[in-house]
């Protein structure tokens, strides 16, 4: 199965505050285990997640690591605005491995363009952190995801301020 991801803010503290009817926890860590818990409720080990950004504002790298240690299924993160830690050590995570026995990051990108199949339909997508204008064969039907802001024409935010997890997307446009 594959799903899709953005913003899910571990160890963001003032989150709890913009969005308190579904970010209802008593504390960051409190949030930080039931996203965990959320999201391998719905992804196995041999699921890919996309996820376009915003992961962790764990100030601590170590922190973070442990958080997504234990994400089951393969993890491809496109950067968002809150990636550079990541970025900066993206050799060094790229190489390590997860509890279910996966890389810690399948890849690491600021930009993703990838096709997949729903039933006898191939759908070209375009991942990014913030809504584009234009994208890699946006006139020609791909599709952008995105988590950041609001939705657009031709583009669906991905995210989990509502649902808390990972997303299985079903294309009927």
């Amino acid at each position: 199965m594959i799903y899709f991801t953005s913003d899910l803010h571990f160890g963001h503290s003032s989150i709890m505050k913009f969005h308190p009817c579904f970010r209802t926890f008593s504390s960051v860590e409190a949030m930080d285990r039931a996203l965990i818990r959320l999201w391998n409720s719905r992804v196995n080990p041999c699921d890919t997640v996309y996820n376009t950004g915003d992961l962790s504002f764990h100030k601590d790298m170590q922190t973070s690591i442990s958080i997504f240690s234990k994400l089951n299924g393969k993890h491809v993160l496109v950067l968002g605005n809150k990636g550079e830690a990541i970025k900066k050590r993206k050799d060094e995570l790229l190489a390590m491995k997860k509890q279910d026995g996966n890389a810690l990051f399948e890849e690491i990108c600021e930009y993703k363009d990838i096709t997949v199949q729903h039933g006898q339909d191939k759908f070209r997508l375009v991942l990014f952190h913030y809504p584009l204008a234009e994208w890699n064969a946006g006139r020609h039907g791909a599709i952008q995801l995105y988590g950041h802001p609001r939705k657009y024409r031709k583009r669906k935010r991905q995210g989990t301020k509502r649902q808390l997890r990972p997303a299985r997307q079903d294309f009927k446009l």
